[in-house]
């Protein structure tokens, strides 16, 4: 007996397997993956995909310090402790980095942060808040930072009348 005789033969159709010809030929057979339904990657997406370095997330923060750190009186910059590192670009590669601090006034007057070069010796960004009593999350725009250079944050307030103080210090990547 032939095989075509076979009462319990089935087709590619009956198990619904794509028709040979149609395997891996690509082209528009299917209609493109959206939100609301599946479907095929556009080129445009898999360019995007490709461009995603492996384990990206949406933003990469490095913590410098956290928690209640100290708070002065001076006029002039001091260093917030812990917050020394030894930059290296792969941290960020083509993103954008943004200098993040959650910081207050104990009772009046401006608080100032900045993040330093101190390789090189320069003021890299300088954020400032007026906020009494409660804690703000303020943010630089886009910077720079050398590869390999140290930078350190520092901080300070407009009177010595008045109070500076930090929570946390932060490098954002996006």
């Amino acid at each position: 007996a032939s095989r075509t005789d076979n009462p319990h033969a089935t087709t590619a159709a009956q198990v619904g397997a794509a028709p040979s010809s149609h395997v891996g030929s690509g082209g528009s057979a299917h209609a493109v993956a959206t939100t609301a339904t599946s479907g095929f990657m556009s080129y445009t997406d898999k360019i995007k995909l490709d461009g995603i370095d492996i384990g990206a997330t949406t933003a990469k923060i490095i913590n410098l310090v956290s928690g209640y750190i100290t708070n002065t009186n001076s006029t002039s910059p001091s260093e917030i402790k812990g917050t020394h590192i030894i930059w290296h670009s792969d941290y960020a590669g083509s993103r954008n980095i943004y200098f993040v601090v959650e910081g207050y006034t104990q009772n009046g007057g401006t608080a100032y942060y900045k993040l330093k070069d101190e390789t090189s010796g320069t003021d890299i960004v300088t954020i400032s808040t007026t906020s009494i009593g409660m804690p703000v999350i303020i943010s630089s725009s886009n910077i720079s930072i050398p590869d390999g250079h140290e930078i350190k944050a520092y901080m300070w307030i407009s009177s010595t009348s008045y109070y500076v103080n930090v929570q946390s210090v932060r490098i954002m990547i996006l």
